[in-house]
């Protein structure tokens, strides 16, 4: 029940750690990656090579934007 695309580790981590899936991101490198957080209802960046800190970077201005 925990292997991707079930969000199981999601939805721990988020009542533990009593994080806000609003302000919650999920970067992976598969489909099943982003199944898993639109699974479990939180943003889904697929990364496809390159350099992670600038991808992460790009898509953290943006996100932060929304709110």
């Amino acid at each position: 029940p925990c292997r991707k695309p079930s969000p199981t580790l999601i939805h721990r981590a988020v009542r533990e750690f009593r994080l806000d899936r609003r302000q919650s991101f999920l970067i992976g490198d598969k489909d099943s990656d982003l199944e898993c957080a639109a699974n479990a209802g939180i943003e889904g960046w697929k990364f496809e090579g390159g350099n992670l800190l600038r991808f992460t970077e790009d898509r953290l201005s943006t996100f932060r934007k929304s709110f």
